[in-house]
């Protein structure tokens, strides 16, 4: 009888303390943890770009335009579900691109900057890029492949 007794309440401390740390580490992840919607690029701290919910903000600009033979220097915050722009300030977040033709165009983040980069058209043309928001190495966040056009 005492050893069940003792088992039980073994029992029952071991429970509540796997769900106290379970609720608490999740509320940890979610406090550290950017989830992003969608992105507004930023040239001379104005709105250049703007994807949401995997759509082109067309009252900013259908195609990211890069001049030719100009380099222009951008910087990227994230639309967060509540509407809010962030910076990420997680240091395992990062942001990258993928360029389908990188003729047209030369991309690279600034030195010592996550999420400042500046692009340089080499060729006129229109070309696709996907812009992503990672976690260490693979995205939590991408936009669908958009227009970029070197004019």
């Amino acid at each position: 009888m005492k050893s069940k007794l003792l088992f039980s309440l073994f029992a029952i401390v071991l429970s509540i303390s796997m769900f106290s740390c379970k609720e608490k580490s999740t509320l940890e992840e979610a406090e550290d943890h950017t989830e992003a919607i969608g992105l507004t690029i930023y040239f001379n701290n104005k709105p250049y770009f703007k994807v949401i919910n995997a759509q082109i903000d067309t009252t900013i600009s259908k195609d990211f335009v890069v001049p030719y033979q100009q380099e222009l220097t951008f910087e990227v915050k994230f639309i967060t579900t509540d509407g809010d722009e962030v910076v990420p300030t997680e240091s395992s977040k990062n942001f990258s691109w993928i360029i389908d033709d990188t003729t047209l165009v030369k991309a690279s983040l600034l030195t010592g900057e996550r999420f400042k980069f500046k692009m340089r058209g080499e060729k006129q043309g229109t070309t696709l890029i996907e812009f992503r928001l990672n976690h260490y190495d693979h995205p939590d966040f991408k936009t669908p492949k958009v227009p970029i056009v070197v004019k």
